[in-house]
């Protein structure tokens, strides 16, 4: 065996349990010598004299855990470092710790927290819910809580959403110290000549529907011809051509035209509550399709040359997306939001 070897062999042995550090103590009280104790225990000679001076400046044989320093804080000041974040949940680290414990780092104040399993995060993002909305939004769940799966499978989403040219957020890379501003680590981004395009789209339990390139503003004009070209689609798909409509209550989509039309042609409307695109699935789907159009320009360090180009990347995104799971899991978790958004006593929920 060689001396690496052997090294390792002797990195990765165990510790010592305290029976064996009692038999250690014994065999001193014996009169053995440390490197007698050391050969019965296949140990170095300085790992027994640790032991045996341990217990004799400190009568214990227990390993030393922690730093060994002393604690700044007491169990009760532990807690109300805790509660008070708590209690001021958006305030940061420094305000928590001039108003709790001027004394300590602002590095301790997160130990203390995450002693508790709790820390900064970045806050969820959800649109502001007036009480009029919550009932409203109570009101449909309670409503609809006691379809099936069956019936649940009969609602049509749809909805229209913008698409930018360029992503927007943050993106993490991995380089060396002393790298950030090289070519290669930075995130470029147009600062002028961004466009956007606007589209609409829908989507049943069979999968994703047609994406619809928006000419323009959006009017109510424009929704019914839309509608107009989707509808025989959709009724394609149900053989008994029963189905329910969720589309959002924005003013073109609730415009007297788009009433009468839709009544006209027998089209169960869910009346979807104002402000919840958690219980509109199509949102899932256009936040997955940003997502990937966001990785595509990172990919490709370009971002699209025109509008033109940039639906035809989202024609292809789409395409793609269809392939996935993400239509089937999305009508599986359709009962589970009515009743969260129920149980939530109508609040934001986490989709």
């Amino acid at each position: 065996m060689s001396s690496v070897e052997a090294q390792q062999q002797q990195i990765r042995r165990k510790q010592l349990t305290i029976d064996e550090k009692a038999r250690i103590l014994l065999l001193d009280t014996e009169g053995l010598s440390c490197y007698q104790i050391a050969q019965q225990f296949n140990r170095s000679h300085k790992t027994i004299l640790k032991i045996l001076n341990r217990w004799r400046n400190n009568e214990t044989i227990q390993r030393k855990r922690g730093t060994g320093l002393k604690r700044k804080t007491t169990p009760e000041e532990d807690e109300q470092i805790v509660a008070y974040s708590l209690l001021h949940r958006f305030k940061i680290i420094e305000f928590i710790k001039n108003e709790q414990a001027p004394h300590l780092s602002r590095r301790t104040i997160i130990r203390r927290l995450r002693e508790k399993k709790a820390r900064r995060f970045i806050s969820a993002q959800k649109t502001f819910l007036n009480p009029e909305i919550i009932n409203e939004r109570i009101d449909y769940a309670l409503e609809f809580s006691n379809w099936n799966d069956d019936m649940c499978k009969t609602i049509v989403f749809m909805d229209e959403c913008s698409v930018e040219s360029c992503p927007r957020g943050k993106i993490r890379v991995t380089r060396l110290y002393g790298q950030r501003f090289d070519c290669n680590n930075v995130d470029t981004e147009e600062i002028s000549g961004r466009f956007s395009v606007p589209i609409h789209a829908w989507m049943s339990t069979h999968g994703l529907g047609t994406v619809t390139r928006i000419d323009g503003h959006l009017n109510s004009l424009k929704y019914m011809n839309i509608l107009n070209e989707e509808i025989p689609k959709i009724d394609q798909r149900f053989e008994d051509g029963f189905w329910n409509l969720v589309h959002d209550r924005s003013p073109i989509h609730q415009s007297q035209i788009i009433r009468t039309y839709i009544e006209e042609n027998g089209i169960n409307d869910m009346r979807h509550p104002r402000k919840s695109p958690d219980l509109n699935g199509i949102e899932n789907i256009f936040a997955a399709l940003k997502r990937n159009l966001k990785n595509r320009i990172r990919t490709e360090r370009r971002p699209p040359n025109s509008s033109d180009e940039l639906f035809s990347w989202i024609t292809e995104e789409w395409t793609q997306i269809n392939t996935n799971d993400i239509v089937s899991n999305i009508y599986r978790s359709i009962r589970n939001r009515f009743y969260t958004v129920t149980n939530n006593h109508g609040v934001q929920s986490r989709w």
